[in-house]
């Protein structure tokens, strides 16, 4: 990996992963940033592992030597990113702080944290909007809501929360 530089694939809607699967299988050098994100999917908060960069992976190649053509043609790449008829490195300053991410995914910040607005999407509460204080174990957080002119703090099941809009 001396010589050579890195240059970014253009993946399928995504198919990133599976690009990444397939250029590996053909030999290439591929970077492809992960991290992992909380989402809400049918009620429940869930961890999703997406790519940092949404439709697009890194290979190293170097020019000259390595066969760039089998790229484009590969399952889940669309080809490497260009400008006119010639291929754009990626610059190392944009790739070394990649380069020194872990192989695993690098998990999301906290969900919510003190002070952030909320809404309650389900239960009793449903509907109401509130201010996340603390999390109360691992499924279980305290909002503090207006209730009677006042504010109260109630447990709810963190599933039930969501940023408020």
């Amino acid at each position: 990996m001396t010589d050579g530089q890195w240059f970014a694939v253009m993946a399928k809607p995504r198919q990133e992963t599976t690009a990444a699967l397939h250029l590996r299988r053909q030999g290439y050098e591929v970077m492809l940033p992960l991290f992992e994100v909380r989402k809400r999917k049918q009620g429940k908060w869930t961890l999703v592992t997406e790519p940092l960069f949404p439709g697009y992976l890194f290979v190293h190649l170097v020019l000259g030597q390595d066969d760039a053509s089998p790229i484009r043609s590969t399952a889940g790449c669309r080809g490497l990113v260009r400008i006119g008829s010639g291929y754009v490195p990626v610059p190392s300053a944009v790739m070394a702080p990649l380069l020194s991410l872990s192989a695993t995914p690098n998990e999301a910040e906290v969900l919510f944290r003190e002070g952030d607005q909320v809404a309650i999407a389900s239960g009793p509460f449903a509907g109401v909007q509130g201010i996340f204080k603390l999390t109360k174990g691992s499924d279980r957080a305290e909002v503090l809501i207006s209730l009677l002119g006042q504010e109260r703090p109630i447990v709810v099941a963190v599933d039930d929360l969501a940023p408020a809009q």
